[in-house]
């Protein structure tokens, strides 16, 4: 834990610092003095449906390629955090009128693996997953970050494993709920983040796990899609 805490504040000083050197632009196209530019903040501006299997689906707010592709990994990959705060905006518009008006909405990330956030250095849906949390209180309703899920052993990005079948048989080893926050759910809306959806193994069984976990309403949201290239139309998960 004080290792996390560490490597954080170093990370924190690392960003203000680069920043001050070599200003970001644009996340999406690069274009100087945007976090993102009216063009590519657009782009995260629509509401696709991606179905997961059985009565599941996510939403999502864009096609995960190009100036999209290019946002999400340089906010994801290579610690442009000042994103955050701009994808929140865009996922919390996709749950507005799906979360009730009372009761405590639940924010839940998918879980990363301890790899993947030591080499980020941050568990990236959960910083997104906070400022979500932040945006609907100041939008006058009541929500809770929870990361009530984790992740156990070792495998590559979902993005580089075989087909959905492999992605299922990963996702259903080793995704768990954590015990002590089973009382926080229980009855209650949640709301599942994402990065990118692909089969949408993961999201199915963070889903079905949270509700077995006694959560009411759950609700799945992603920045992104990814298109199956192998079949026209068809839609696609990657995290980690």
């Amino acid at each position: 834990m004080i290792i996390h805490v560490a490597l954080g504040v170093l990370r924190m000083f690392a960003t203000v610092l680069g920043d001050l050197l070599l200003p970001h632009g644009c996340a999406g196209c690069g274009i100087p003095d945007a976090v993102l530019c009216g063009r590519c903040g657009s782009l995260f501006g629509d509401v696709h449906e991606r179905p997961l299997g059985g009565h599941e689906s996510c939403l999502t707010c864009a096609v995960y390629e190009g100036a999209v592709r290019h946002a999400i990994l340089s906010w994801k990959d290579h610690g442009y955090e000042a994103c955050d705060d701009r994808f929140a905006d865009s996922l919390v518009t996709l749950v507005d009128g799906r979360i009730p008006p009372r009761g405590v909405c639940c924010v839940v990330p998918v879980p990363s693996s301890d790899k993947s956030i030591r080499r980020r250095g941050r568990w990236h849906t959960r910083q997104l997953s906070r400022a979500m949390v932040s945006l609907i209180r100041r939008r006058g309703r009541e929500a809770l970050l929870v990361p009530a899920l984790c992740m156990r052993g070792n495998a590559g990005k979902s993005v580089e494993i075989g087909h959905g079948g492999q992605r299922v048989a990963r996702a259903n080893r080793r995704i768990h709920v954590r015990g002590r926050r089973q009382t926080l759910l229980r009855g209650r809306t949640v709301v599942v983040v994402d990065d990118i959806v692909t089969t949408g193994a993961t999201m199915a069984r963070c889903a079905n796990i949270l509700r077995r976990s006694g959560a009411g309403d759950v609700i799945c949201v992603a920045l992104a899609h990814a298109v199956d290239r192998r079949h026209e139309g068809d839609r696609g998960e990657g995290h980690g």
